[in-house]
């Protein structure tokens, strides 16, 4: 009951092997106490008497990945095929701002848009979004519900008269009617000139007819070249499958804003986001070991503080050969290294939910390309089970005992996962209490430290003989670099910002500057 007004509390434990930049909520900023007992774990806690489950909590997590490059994280039983998630970041190495753009704002202004205060929304996510473009870009905007209405009927240049302009046709929009986005999307493609790329926005719920996502998605082989589609998803009714299918098909992302949001922040991370796609064309391909079930089949492009993630199971253990195909400013790159996949692994088995999770989502966007197709349902719905996921064909039922599943003939093929994923749970609530008592004994008077100082450099061989009995790979946090020296890459430890497995850091980050420093040599010899 949204009404309800009470004792409300909330923790948020945040273990990234991507080094922790900062941790802070833009909802509840005065209420939350941030604990940081590490660069890679921090402790959110929040704790109020008079909670309001009417407003969102919304926790912003700053991760900052010193080199691009993939992490690796696999889960394994015994006798059973393993699952794998890897992960592709693009690190500080690669931020930097592009040419100027063409932006065309496409806002829903649909009956469905005056629940929950997303019209508003909408506004003040336009405003701030326009606020940040530079004097370089240009843009339009315009609304729709049935048919698209236009500001100023052409890309216009940013400054404080168009700002103003905008702020006031927006303020003038009301909430009604059905909502039709395929006109509107072929009107913002009109907007596309020769030699800028175009970046369409939509800002929606999503909330179109079936009949009509099918058509909307049959839009993204229609996007003239250069041309992108992204994907704000408003409020907390919002069909995010569609937006993302969407935005992810036409080259772009989508991204979901709270009511409770930083929205200047928000645009500013989305504008750096579509000025810097660094990879596109991704294709990663893991050879050596029987792969299957990845997803997504087809990879998005890779921006600037978005994660590109891949799931997927195998068979058999052992050597393995990472590949990576994509084009940096036009340039192909390719890199490759070996790895190796473990007979067992149950330290991670929530990547199991999430590839099946994934999976799902996959399944689902077939299906509303293709329309109700029998086998992907029952592919879901054996997915959905086993792995204790609810979707559009599958739901949670909880009864009271074992006897009452034996009564009513239902099949628990989730248990054994569950008692799996309780025992990962509680050693990793042990894992972080270890922590945290680690980060609590630097702290005291400050003659305790010094003593603890001078002893440990009167007799440093205690750690010593510890480091010497771990693999070299544990000794240097487990984070494995390639470093390109000369025409032969050797191993180097890193400095930070691995993974479970992280042996393709240094050299994908390698090639990636290095393409983008020869792109950017080319086009100023060209320019």
């Amino acid at each position: 009951d949204q009404t309800t007004k009470s004792r409300f509390s909330f923790t948020l434990d945040v273990k990234s092997e991507i080094p922790l930049v900062d941790v802070s909520s833009p909802s509840h900023g005065q209420d939350f106490v941030i604990s940081r007992h590490s660069d890679k774990y921090s402790r959110a806690s929040l704790e109020v008497k008079q909670g309001d489950l009417s407003k969102d909590v919304v926790v912003h997590l700053d991760t900052e990945r010193p080199r691009t490059g993939v992490d690796l994280i696999t889960s394994k039983q015994s006798g059973e095929d393993g699952y794998f998630m890897l992960t592709m970041t693009a690190g500080k190495e690669l931020e930097e701002y592009g040419a100027g753009m063409d932006y065309v704002f496409v806002v829903d202004i649909s009956g469905s848009m005056a629940n929950d205060g997303k019209l508003t929304l909408s506004r003040r996510i336009v405003d701030s979004f326009v606020g940040t473009l530079g004097a370089e870009d240009r843009f339009e905007v315009m609304t729709f519900n049935t048919m698209p209405q236009m500001q100023f009927s052409k890309l216009s240049d940013v400054n404080p008269d168009t700002k103003e302009q905008t702020s006031a046709f927006l303020e003038s929009q009301r909430a009604k009617g059905g909502t039709v986005l395929r006109p509107a999307i072929l009107t913002a493609y009109k907007y596309k000139s020769d030699d800028r790329p175009l970046n369409v926005i939509v800002l929606s719920d999503g909330m179109t007819e079936t009949k009509e996502q099918s058509e909307l998605l049959k839009l993204i082989g229609e996007a003239p070249g250069s041309t992108r589609v992204f994907c704000i998803g408003l409020g907390n009714e919002v069909n995010r499958p569609m937006l993302k299918q969407l935005a992810e098909g036409a080259g772009g992302l989508a991204a979901f804003v709270s009511q409770q949001d930083d929205f200047l922040r928000q645009s500013q991370a989305f504008r750096r986001k579509l000025m810097r796609p660094v990879a596109t064309d991704v294709a990663i391909k893991i050879s050596g070991l029987d792969t299957y079930d990845v997803t997504p089949s087809v990879l998005p492009d890779l921006f600037y503080g978005s994660p590109l993630r891949v799931y997927g199971r195998y068979k058999g253990t052992g050597a393995a050969k990472v590949e990576v195909n994509a084009e940096i400013m036009g340039q192909p790159m390719h890199q490759s290294v070996d790895v190796s996949l473990p007979s067992t692994n149950d330290e991670n088995p929530e990547i199991e939910r999430m590839w099946a999770f994934n999976r799902v989502q996959e399944l689902s966007n077939e299906i509303r390309l293709g329309g109700n197709q029998d086998s992907k349902v029952g592919q879901i719905v054996n997915l959905c089970e086993g792995y204790s996921i609810v979707s559009e064909y599958a739901s949670f039922i909880v009864l009271e005992n074992d006897a009452e599943y034996k009564r009513w003939a239902i099949e628990r093929r989730n248990a054994t996962r569950v008692k799996r994923d309780n025992v990962a749970r509680e050693a990793l609530k042990n894992e972080l209490e270890g922590l945290r008592n680690a980060s609590l004994a630097g702290l005291g008077p400050q003659e305790a430290k010094s003593n603890s100082s001078q002893q440990e450099q009167i007799d440093p061989t205690t750690s010593n003989s510890i480091s010497n009995t771990l693999p070299p790979s544990v000794q240097n946090g487990n984070n494995i670099n390639w470093a390109d020296q000369g025409s032969s890459p050797r191993l180097s430890p890193s400095t930070g910002g691995g993974g479970a497995i992280d042996p393709i850091t240094g050299l994908i980050a390698a090639g990636l500057a290095s393409a983008a420093a020869w792109a950017a040599r080319r086009k100023n010899r060209f320019s």
